[in-house]
């Protein structure tokens, strides 16, 4: 809207400055920029209180998601995997993208939280893509070939209830993380 605006206020004074009430429109023109950007940057100064309050509070998914296991069963949904990369993060990284291309300085706080999670999207991303084919296998596979993949899948099982024990986190280092994805 602020650039929509600036590009009418520059249009009409390039064409219409001979006008007697130029003046007063662009009174009011400047009003309106006066107004969004206010509206700008409480917008922007609530999205940050917003984030920080949810990273120092330790049960706020967006925090566990950063930390958590990686990938595990979910025993509630007849044994689905569930990956531990929150959407929010995806989201988390494109809001920070878009308030820094319009000139917005993150605080550090946020921008630690994103390049953590910068470096770990590309492996949610591929860990989302493993849940989703394990998931869905059983009901795309003919019934003659489960037996041939019954004992690849219990390793798998066991592989991700194992998760060296839990070691392999959000927090690992990426290298860690890459690797028990090969492994998977």
């Amino acid at each position: 809207i602020i650039s929509k605006t600036e590009y009418v206020q520059k249009s009409v004074k390039s064409l219409l400055s001979d006008l007697p009430r130029i003046s007063k429109f662009e009174e009011t023109v400047s009003e309106l920029m006066r107004e969004l950007n206010l509206y700008q940057r409480e917008q922007f100064n609530f999205w940050t209180g917003d984030m920080e309050r949810a990273m120092d509070n330790p049960d706020e998914p967006l925090v566990l998601e950063m930390t958590g296991r990686l990938i595990e069963i979910d025993l509630e949904s007849k044994g689905d995997l569930k990956v531990n990369f929150s959407d929010r993060l995806v989201t988390l990284l494109r809001e920070v993208r878009q308030l820094t291309a319009m000139g917005f300085k993150i605080p550090t706080k946020i921008k630690g939280a994103v390049d953590s999670a910068q470096k770990f999207h590309r492996h949610g991303i591929v860990l989302k893509q493993v849940a989703n084919f394990h998931n869905t296998v059983l009901t795309q596979m003919l019934q003659c070939q489960k037996p041939m993949l019954l004992d690849a899948a219990i390793a798998f099982e066991e592989l991700v209830k194992q998760n060296p024990k839990g070691k392999v986190t959000w927090s690992s280092s990426p290298g860690e993380v890459e690797s028990y994805i090969e492994k998977l």
